[in-house]
């Protein structure tokens, strides 16, 4: 039976009082000095027998504390007594003292010092240390890209220690200007260049987001026909006419509340999706691949569709209102023609066939975007046939003979058709196709059947991107400084510290999807540039896609393609000519340099003019089913009017024939262009040639009066913005794409390089 509590408990009290007695008996021995312990009792005490001895061990002496050796001890008197039962005379142990051995060598961080280790053999605990002597020092010194090495020999009293060291790699010192986000800086120890450039600040960060929902989409709804009954409340009466303009009638302040108080809001969702497609667009290009983001491209994409539909149907709507001549009015800038547009335009969508023809468009473009490599890929063909078919529905609906008509007109703003096209590419066709062998012969590469020798314009420095080169990006902002300043908007824009903005507020995207591409997002009043790598990150690509950046930040996006993209082919002509000074004096003493960049540019220039007027005709054949050439071929493929999907590759590849740049490898471009950007590439070919005209000036009036004509073409809008193109061409003081004289000289100009000529800044 075990021990109650109560028990235990006095249990563990009479053991601590025993140990208590033990402890101050033990003290009693050990501490007399060195004679021998009284055992005398007092007269009075009772003799004591020791009959009741307990064991005490012995506890060992340290380097520097005594001990006490083993003994007994009386438990009644205390007396102490040796194992052999004697009267103890002395039980302490002396000290042992220290016994110290050299142990090792302990080093500092970096080797210049070491300190020699000494530990004592009776205690491992007891360690001094004592400085050694250190001799030897770097044999190889480290570098930004290689380790170093280093040999270090330690000694003291006769111990020597010698050690091998690795030494790191020191930092990059990059000395990048203060407050310059853009330009990369030369390491001053390597010499290298580095991809990384001063951290942006991220500004737009909490705002390019994807935010759209099924809810938001029901909202828009929601107002969408809010704004229909608003408008169904002023519709006019079979016979009534519109009521006409009165400034500050009761009429023109119902409109004024209408607009304010409706249409306005529904304006912000439009505007809202035009920023969520372009949002959604950039962040599948730069995670191409990505599933989930293709899922919401897609969605979103086709949501943008409807909102579009449902906002020009608003359009439509008003004007059979008694609004009409207060909405679309001349106080808001309309003119007839903008008006008889919009209604065309717009009245399509009030037709539930072309709406679900639109929808459909913009599947198929999407289902486009899913093929990764379009050069390859069966599905091409049949998706394009199925879109012209598509789109030819809804141009006809507004009024044109064909989508490539009302492409021309609505969606790109020209002011000449496609017909007015066919005679630019009759002059293309007749002069350029000549001058292309010439000029590759010239730039030293005979075999132009081999597309892959055709020159890049940085190869001759090495495959270089404004993300990876200091060169290039001194380049760039040494010509941008050089342009200077656009005058007149609001405020003077400062090329260079524009671009500086942007990489400072990390406006500019990197992706995968192969394209670079400038868009501006209205409601966050955001403009964007977006790049992959590679070939559409290089120098010339930022100048270009700067060029757009600079009229949509000064002018906005509604600009004619046309002259948007003398904008940005414009910049990149003016580049390479300062290219050709910068190189000498910065890169090179060799003058074939800038000369071959020059030839390059020039055989750049002109088959990028064959080969986007050669998609333009090709497209001009799918669209309408006619041709008025000779070429047989061509027209045994439009014997019954139109062209199948299995004839497409064979018909361009007779039109590239017919421009002379068959066998260059271009014969799948058609099917990487025509479905993301259909009617849009003569605007290429007839901007590429005011942009050859510019770098022919700067030749012969110099680079500053270049520069000038080249600003005229940013603000013109100041004069008057709605001149048409070739009105400001002649603005600029350029000749127009459509008078014959302008081939043969820029022909001549190709010629005059091709054999020899170098530029000289004057």
């Amino acid at each position: 039976m075990g021990k109650k509590k109560s028990d235990r408990k006095y249990a563990v009290i009479a053991a601590a009082v025993l140990l208590f007695a033990l402890a101050m008996l033990l003290g009693a021995c050990v501490g007399t000095g060195t004679g021998p312990v009284n055992t005398e009792a007092p007269e009075t005490a009772v003799p004591c027998f020791h009959e009741d001895k307990v064991w005490v061990d012995t506890v060992e002496a340290t380097c520097t504390e005594e001990g006490v050796a083993g003994h007994y001890v009386c438990t009644a008197c205390g007396d102490c007594f040796d194992r052999d039962g004697n009267p103890a005379v002395d039980l302490r142990i002396p000290p042992t003292d220290h016994d110290y051995v050299f142990d090792s060598f302990v080093w500092s961080g970096d080797h210049t010092t070491a300190k020699a280790r000494y530990v004592c053999r009776n205690n491992a605990e007891h360690i001094e240390t004592y400085d050694a002597e250190v001799t030897g020092g770097v044999i190889t010194e480290p570098t930004c890209q290689h380790t170093g090495s280093a040999e270090y020999t330690a000694s003291y009293d006769g111990n020597v220690k010698t050690e091998q060291v690795t030494l790191s790699t020191v930092p990059h010192d990059f000395s990048i200007p203060e407050g310059n986000y853009f330009l990369l800086s030369a390491c001053s120890v390597c010499g290298a260049h580095t991809t990384t450039r001063r951290e942006g600040e991220h500004t737009y960060d909490d705002k390019f987001v994807i935010d759209y929902t099924s809810e938001k989409g029901e909202e828009i709804d929601r107002i969408f026909l809010e704004v229909v009954s608003e408008i169904e409340k002023n519709i006019l009466a079979p016979g009534e006419e519109a009521p006409a303009f009165v400034k500050d009638s009761e009429l023109y302040k119902a409109n004024k509340a209408f607009e304010n108080d409706y249409f306005s809001k529904f304006q912000e969702q439009y505007d809202y999706m035009v920023g969520q497609n372009l949002i959604c667009e950039v962040l599948y290009f730069v995670n191409y691949g990505d599933r989930a983001l293709a899922s919401k491209f897609g969605d979103i994409s086709l949501a943008f569709s409807n909102v579009s539909a449902e906002y020009y149907t608003l359009y439509a709507l008003v004007y059979n209102t008694r609004f009409r001549n207060y909405f679309y009015s001349e106080e808001d800038g309309w003119t007839q023609d903008d008006i008889d547009k919009m209604v065309s335009y717009a009245s399509v969508y009030t037709d539930e066939k072309m709406v679900e023809a639109n929808a459909e468009m913009t599947n198929i473009t999407n289902e486009f975007y899913e093929i990764m490599d379009p050069a390859f890929s069966d599905k091409v063909p049949e998706l394009y046939e199925k879109y012209i078919a598509l789109a030819n529905a809804f141009g006809k609906a507004q009024g044109y003979s064909n989508y490539l008509e009302a492409a021309y007109d609505l969606v790109y703003g020209r002011s000449y058709t496609p017909n007015d096209a066919a005679t630019i590419r009759t002059y293309i066709k007749k002069y350029f196709s000549e001058i292309l062998l010439t000029l590759a012969h010239a730039a030293g590469q005979p075999d132009i059947d081999d597309p892959n020798k055709l020159v890049n314009l940085f190869d001759l420095q090495g495959s270089v991107t404004f993300f990876n080169s200091g060169i290039a990006c001194d380049a760039i902002y040494s010509y941008l400084e050089r342009l200077g300043s656009l005058e007149g908007a609001e405020k003077n824009l400062n090329f260079a510290d524009e671009l500086n903005t942007v990489f400072k507020t990390n406006k500019y995207f990197r992706g995968i999807y192969d394209t670079a591409f400038t868009g501006t997002i209205d409601p966050l009043e955001l403009t964007i540039m977006y790049f992959s790598e590679g070939y559409y990150s290089t120098p010339t690509a930022l100048v270009h896609e700067f060029g757009h950046y600079m009229n949509e930040i000064r002018n906005g996006s509604d600009i004619s393609y046309d002259i948007a993209e003398i904008q940005s082919q414009g910049n990149e002509s003016l580049f390479i000519y300062f290219l050709n000074k910068y190189i000498a004096d910065n890169l090179s003493t060799n003058s074939e340099i800038p000369r071959m960049i020059t030839l390059n540019m020039l055989l750049d220039s002109f088959s990028t003019i064959l080969l986007t007027a050669a998609v333009d005709e090709f497209e001009y054949l799918c669209y309408t089913g006619t041709y008025d050439g000779t070429d047989p071929a061509i027209i045994s493929i439009l014997s019954d009017g139109k062209v199948d999907a299995s004839e497409f590759d064979s018909l361009f590849k007779q039109v590239l024939t017919d421009y002379g740049i068959a066998g260059l490898g271009f014969e799948d471009y058609w099917r990487g262009v025509t479905l993301s950007s259909p009617g849009y590439y003569i605007s290429y070919a007839v901007s590429l040639i005011p942009s050859v005209c510019l770098f022919d000036k700067a030749v012969e009036e110099g680079l500053d009066a270049a520069i000038e004509s080249y600003k005229r073409f940013f603000t013109f809008t100041d004069e008057d913005r709605n001149l048409s193109f070739e009105e400001v061409v002649s603005y600029a003081g350029l000749d127009s794409p459509f008078d014959e004289s302008l081939y043969i000289r820029l022909r001549d100009l190709a010629n005059d390089f091709a054999a020899g000529k170098t530029i000289f800044e004057n």
